[in-house]
């Protein structure tokens, strides 16, 4: 399948190019405390704002891993995936915290196509994260994330799959299928 098919996906001439900036977000300590609750991972940086703003940042800092989960609901906008078919998380290629984010800071994510590979069922897309500090634009996280782009089923220029979804990559015969 080529771009010209896929009337709905990226282009060549794109890659390279900042696709945009999402809006701020800022997490409070309530969701901080959550996320720990649901990991686990309790660890007094980020759960005791007594004891935290006597370490190291001064106040409770959020997880890595809660700041990562908020990247595809930071860049749904930017990046449209769901209106241009069927968006499939590969994973991250690249992962670096340059600096902890603490409980109310706020910070966006600029996102530019760093790769585009075209595929038989869809387009292959590495996109760049810069995560950055709303207020001063310093940088706080760098993260490369790897989607499958599938064209919706049934149009002009979105593949037929089988029924219960499109094929799995890496796993032929095997399609995605919601839970009975």
């Amino acid at each position: 399948m080529t771009a010209a098919q896929f009337s709905g996906g990226f282009r060549p001439e794109q890659v390279g190019t900042t696709l945009g900036r999402s809006a701020a977000y800022a997490f409070s300590q309530a969701q901080i405390d959550r996320f720990a609750e649901l990991t686990g991972d309790r660890q007094w940086l980020h759960t005791d704002p007594v004891r935290a703003a006597a370490g190291p940042y001064g106040a409770p800092v959020a997880h890595g891993y809660l700041i990562l989960a908020l990247i595809p609901a930071l860049s749904a906008p930017v990046l449209a995936l769901q209106e241009r078919g069927t968006a499939i998380n590969l994973g991250l290629d690249r992962v670096r915290f340059v600096r902890a984010l603490r409980t109310g800071e706020r910070f966006y994510d600029d996102i530019v196509l760093g790769a585009l590979t075209e595929r038989p069922e869809g387009q292959r897309l590495s996109c760049e994260h810069t995560l950055r500090l709303a207020e001063s634009g310093e940088t706080l996280a760098v993260v490369t994330t790897v989607t499958l782009l599938i064209p919706a089923a049934g149009t002009e220029s979105g593949p037929e799959h089988p029924p219960g979804g499109p094929p799995i990559p890496g796993n032929p015969g095997n399609s995605i299928r919601s839970a009975p």
